[in-house]
């Protein structure tokens, strides 16, 4: 019912794994175009080379960086005080131009004049072609345009928010977890706020937060009870954005200009808002028109923020932002400080001065069938940009299912399918519930019988992925190359199922090669890392193509890419390549990956993200070879060990 358990879900399956496609030379539009012209003709920002045709691991690997040197995109911006000259990182937050050491000599700059040169990064667009009377899922323009050049990862705004609250954890669906109304952290049951007997840590979050400000008195005062269900925290958010009215007018006023879609939302929500605001709360000032504006205000605008994903914000911003399915920034919370809480705009793309700002709500890849249904779900908007308008999806077929028409076994053999690879059913017309069509023999299919085989697709595929988690990490591989072939039987190689698939796979892959101990020879570990090397293309085909720039997804594949190519040189120098891990050839490589993958991720805040950047830093710092490391005794490897790589045979 609420948007922070909507928000959870979406969470939980569509960030812990997804997966990519197949061969990357195979002819799949019919009209002779390989996958790297593919791949250059989806306007992706950065190089795919032939990993088939490389002499070292490395050399495809490293091409999954981006081609933006990180010399000049990769670093934090530095300069000098304006005041003092002494070397700083800290800058104006409205020209990002002038530097300072601290806020005392950036008070002092700006009244010896920096107030009158002062010109802001962003304007609002007052230009009908950037966007005037046009719809975002969270505003209508005028959008945010750039006054300036930004190059990637420049921080281009940061924002605090109107209004804060407790949402679900991330770890917790759609089960009740309590949570702190002071600080949004997950906290005992028995942990309880000494006046209204709500949720709280204890003492230090009774004075100075949002909670005792807010609705602390209003249950004490009328012994409103805790529901004990995750809906419950929304109704806090509602009812502090509509104490605004009394206690803040200026973040009321900038409430009431966001979006609210109320004509769209189903009202059971707002009759159970209205009965908590007016009965339970005893708050009968506020009628059910401005409970059901606010209701839309919090499900529509709050974003998941902090260190578990517990806590939803709501922010002005967004609603400046114009949205896109190939989005020039992403938004990413502050630092973990109180000093640090703003929201800030990172350009994942080079942003031209001029040029509009646009954000993506989709933190992950999904197919056009699925990206169409949340959007208009969760946000009740349609997309019709481009991409969302291309049944082919950017030449990744990444919804498209095999035709059983023409793709039947071949009279010669009962084993080989006839290779028409033309074969595939796409979105005959948009949106994709429609008509269905085959490529090749033009065959027709209902659109929803195409759905309803998603819909099971997908319900059996977290079936299967429970039964994973209680498995040993050779029986997941052996039980995934099994699901990877019922996959083949039905999907394009490109589909969305295969690459979440092997999204998936792809770790548990490096994890595997980790733990090896007796590899039988070097030509035989080659093996295993010319399939992880495979695969990291195949699921990074899928992504550039649908979802390029520096987004945090891109950060987190790259990170396995990270470990793969650590283990690979330490192996190497093993067998003779060179005599330590920095004389390899290949190390440079691994240092720009990791300086690339830390540039992307070094913005996000929670403990998964953290616990990245805290391994990669450990592979810089540690490049001992694998006998060091596993304390293994080289001359036994050498008199004949065993290798563990039984999964494969």
């Amino acid at each position: 019912m609420g948007i922070s358990k909507r928000r959870v879900r979406k969470n939980k399956r569509f960030i812990m794994g997804q997966t990519s496609s197949s061969s990357r030379n195979r002819k799949v539009d019919g009209v002779g175009k390989d996958m790297t012209e593919m791949v250059a003709s989806a306007s992706i920002c950065i190089d795919i080379y032939d990993y088939k045709n490389t002499d070292s691991f490395r050399s495809s690997i490293a091409a999954l960086a981006s081609n933006y040197q990180r010399k000049d995109n990769y670093t934090s911006k530095v300069g000098k005080c304006a005041i003092c000259g002494v070397s700083s990182q800290g800058y104006c937050g409205t020209c990002n131009v002038v530097f300072y050491c601290g806020k005392e000599h950036q008070r002092e700059h700006w009244w010896k004049g920096h107030k009158n040169s002062c010109n802001p990064a962003l304007t609002i667009s007052k230009d009908a072609k950037k966007g005037k009377g046009a719809r975002s899922p969270l505003g209508i323009a005028p959008f945010m345009v750039a006054n300036k050049d930004f190059k990637v990862l420049d921080i281009v705004h940061a924002e605090s928010s109107i209004m804060a609250g407790p949402g679900i954890c991330e770890q917790y669906e759609c089960e009740y977890e309590p949570l702190c109304l002071g600080c949004s952290k997950p906290v005992d049951f028995d942990q309880k706020c000494s006046k209204c007997n709500w949720p709280l840590c204890g003492p230090r979050c009774e004075e100075n937060n949002l909670h005792a400000r807010y609705e602390c008195a209003v249950f004490a005062k009328n012994f409103v009870e805790e529901l004990e269900e995750p809906f419950q925290y929304e109704l806090v958010r509602i009812l502090r954005c509509l104490l605004t009215r009394e206690k803040d007018a200026s973040k009321f006023k900038e409430l009431m200009k966001l979006e609210a879609g109320c004509e769209k939302r189903q009202k059971d929500a707002v009759l159970t808002a209205c009965m908590f605001v007016n009965t339970n709360c005893n708050l009968p000032e506020y009628d059910k028109e401005l409970i059901d504006r606010m209701c839309g205000v919090v499900e529509l605008n709050s974003l998941a923020s902090g260190k578990h994903g517990s806590n939803m914000e709501i922010f002005a911003f967004p609603s400046k932002l114009m949205y896109s399915c190939l989005p020039n920034v992403r938004l990413v919370e502050g630092g973990d400080t109180a000093d640090d809480d703003k929201m800030k705009i990172i350009a994942i793309r080079p942003i031209k001065k001029g040029e509009t700002l646009t954000f993506t709500l989709l933190h992950t890849l999904k197919p056009l069938y699925l990206k169409s249904k949340f959007l208009k779900e969760q946000y009740y908007y349609e997309c019709d940009c481009k991409m969302c308008c291309d049944p082919y999806e950017s030449n990744t077929f990444f919804s498209a299912i095999r035709c059983m028409s023409c793709n039947q076994p071949s009279k010669d053999s009962k084993d080989a399918f006839s290779g028409i690879e033309k074969g595939y059913l796409i979105p005959k017309t948009l949106p994709v519930f429609t008509v269905w069509h085959c490529m090749n023999c033009r065959t027709e299919k209902d659109g929803q019988m195409v759905t309803e085989l998603f819909d099971k697709t997908e319900n059996e595929f977290w079936e299967f992925y429970e039964e994973l988690l209680s498995m040993k990490l050779h029986e997941k591989i052996r039980r995934i190359r099994s699901k990877y072939q019922q996959y083949v039987d039905l999907f394009h190689p490109n589909h969305f199922f295969i690459w979440r698939l092997n999204r998936f796979y792809m770790p548990l892959l490096v994890d595997y090669i980790h733990s090896f101990t007796f590899p039988e020879s070097w030509e035989h570990l080659r093996t295993f890392f010319d399939k992880i090397e495979m695969i990291i293309h195949e699921v990074m085909f899928n992504l550039l193509a649908l979802q390029p720039g520096a987004t945090l997804l891109k950060g987190r594949i790259l990170y396995d890419a990270v470990r793969a190519l650590w283990i690979f040189i330490q192996w190497a120098v093993i067998y003779g390549s060179a005599s330590t891990f920095d004389l390899h050839p290949d190390a440079k490589y691994f240092y720009t990956l990791a300086a690339d993958t830390i540039g992307i991720l070094k913005f996000e805040v929670t403990e998964a993200d953290k616990e990245l950047i805290k391994h990669i830093k450990y592979m810089k710092n540690n490049k001992t070879n694998v006998f060091e490391r596993l304390d293994v005794n080289k001359k036994a490897w050498r008199d004949g060990g065993k290798s563990n790589h039984e999964c494969f045979k």
